[in-house]
């Protein structure tokens, strides 16, 4: 019997292969910044209607509520620069 794929691996896969919420993403963006001592910022008010924007570092991507499809959400981390095995 193989054992079951750590956490970092499991979440890995999951960022890889699925859609994931704004909200989640958001929560991983700020978990992202604080492992790699990078100032975090997420700005609601900044987007048009149901759009924010998040910081991490210098960087910066535009997030729209609700669920973020596999391209968006890689299009997005590009942005911010952010290995998806990381995420």
């Amino acid at each position: 019997m193989h054992p079951s794929p750590s956490p970092i691996v499991n979440r890995t896969i999951r960022c890889d292969n699925h859609s994931m919420s704004s909200r989640e993403f958001i929560r991983r963006a700020r978990e992202y910044a604080r492992r790699t001592e990078q100032a975090f910022r997420f700005d609601p008010t900044h987007g048009k209607g149901s759009h924010g924007r998040v910081y991490v570092g210098s960087r910066f991507t535009t997030v729209q509520q609700g669920e973020l499809k596999k391209g968006m959400l890689a299009a997005m981390l590009r942005q911010l620069n952010i290995d998806r095995r990381e995420f």
